[in-house]
């Protein structure tokens, strides 16, 4: 059985892996998904994926769907084995403990490469992940700034034709007859996707980059190599200037690219009206997934309605005054900052106050 995983999973793009690591140096045909963004992409779709439409591999090398002009890190098409290990394990994590899951990594295979992913003198051997195929809500949106155009067959008329077959798709497979019951199914995914962010959030498990490509149309997470747990509820900020806590807006951006692609492909009426049009309102789902979450986290048995409102009411104290404090998430000495002695004796006081609700 290992043999026949290996003899399948242990791929590499052509000219990108010496012969001699591959378990099956001879060509074999497999295929690079091609996805967008919410606000166009650079990119044509996966840039070190590849699969046989059962499976898909990651790390496999660099694909024909990654721009020239990209910087080496994303051109490579190479995936590092620390990186490899910690999405097989927050993979299983998110797996289990959130409420819409993540797909999991199914099988993990040391390539006998090693390669300078940082350009500073020190290798680290790579890695392929092999995960189920899936499908991204970036599946469901145009890469815009991806290749040629302006003539009959060219990149940018194949990705309007990919995404509106995808929608077609999408549209059948889940019964997707009229304009009300497209709009329905958006609604529903913008919901599971909110409680998928309220519960982040109570358990301060952070994405650290949210795009569409990292985000399953069921709600699922498929990319869970940036993940990380927090010290506490503060605007925690990574090297792209992502912060915790401030999720909606690229939330509301990936609803209204949907909801524009399924109007331009006629599943839902181009005049229909937007059901949610501001981040507040989706601030106010998550928010109110996430004071749930902690709630049923904190209290072994339900508690009565007077103490659940007491209780979350503290909680949002509690989250409203740590986001006060703004650190850098991707630097552990970021974390080992804490807070200022006047935010932390109100937080203590909040704490204290929340724990003898809870007694």
């Amino acid at each position: 059985m290992l043999k026949d995983m290996i003899d399948r999973f242990a791929v590499g793009v052509e000219g990108h892996f010496p012969n001699a690591l591959l378990a099956q140096p001879t060509l074999r045909p497999l295929y690079a998904d091609r996805y967008g963004g919410s606000g166009g992409a650079f990119h044509g779709g996966s840039g070190r994926c590849v699969h046989d439409s059962i499976f898909i591999m990651k790390g496999s090398g660099p694909t024909a769907l990654v721009p020239n002009d990209v910087s080496r890190a994303y051109r490579h098409g190479y995936l590092q084995m620390s990186q490899a290990i910690k999405q097989t394990i927050m993979s299983r994590v998110a797996q289990a403990l959130f409420p819409y899951s993540a797909v999991p990594v199914l099988a993990l295979i040391d390539t006998g490469y090693d390669f300078d992913f940082d350009e500073n003198g020190r290798d680290e051997r790579a890695a392929i992940v092999v995960r189920e195929n899936f499908l991204r809500v970036a599946h469901l949106e145009r890469s815009l700034f991806f290749g040629d155009a302006g003539y009959p067959g060219p990149d940018q008329s194949e990705d309007a034709l990919r995404v509106k077959a995808t929608i077609e798709f999408v549209a059948q497979k889940y019964q997707l007859h009229t304009s009300q019951k497209a709009l329905q199914f958006l609604i529903d995914w913008l919901d599971i996707v909110c409680r998928q962010f309220g519960f982040a959030r109570a358990s301060r498990l952070w994405g650290d980059y949210l795009v569409s490509s990292n985000l399953c149309l069921d709600g699922r997470w498929c990319d869970l190599e940036l993940f990380q747990t927090l010290p506490h509820w503060g605007r925690g900020r990574n090297q792209v200037n992502n912060v915790f806590g401030a999720e909606a807006a690229s939330i509301l951006n990936t609803f209204k690219s949907l909801k524009f692609y399924f109007s331009k492909y006629a599943v839902i009426e181009r005049n229909a009206k937007m059901p949610i049009s501001n981040t507040n309102e989706i601030e106010a789902k998550i928010e109110e997934f996430f004071l749930d979450d902690c709630t049923r986290l904190l209290f072994e048995e339900r508690p009565n309605e007077m103490v659940k409102q007491r209780a979350q009411k503290l909680i949002l104290s509690i989250y409203s005054a740590e986001q006060t404090f703004s650190y850098d998430a991707a630097k552990i000495d970021g974390i080992e900052i804490g807070f200022g002695e006047p935010l932390k004796k109100l937080i203590d006081g909040l704490v204290e106050e929340l724990k003898a609700v809870i007694s």
